[in-house]
């Protein structure tokens, strides 16, 4: 398969690139497809994971924040009181 750019000028076309391309065999492309599908299968992974400490953190630094809060004030707030806040 060849491929290749050209660029239309005026009076002439212009050869930017040529490019000569062989079909890969099944083996290759299926090595290929396992490759990428396994990268993005870890990093998913990795995401998720990630994303479960920062859940845990902010889980954890929200029930902290409500029980300092209910320590020191009780008064509504915008017609919420802190502890409906905090479920």
């Amino acid at each position: 398969m060849l491929f290749w750019l050209e660029q239309n000028m005026e009076y002439k076309f212009v050869e930017l690139l040529s490019c000569q391309f062989q079909a890969s065999s099944e083996e290759q492309i299926k090595q290929q497809v396992t490759y990428r599908y396994n990268a993005v299968k870890s990093r998913l992974a990795l995401m998720q994971a990630r994303l479960a400490d920062i859940n845990a953190l902010v889980r954890h630094s929200v029930m902290h924040i409500c029980a300092c809060a209910a320590m020191t004030a009780s008064e509504p707030y915008l017609g919420m009181t802190v502890k409906s806040l905090c479920v």
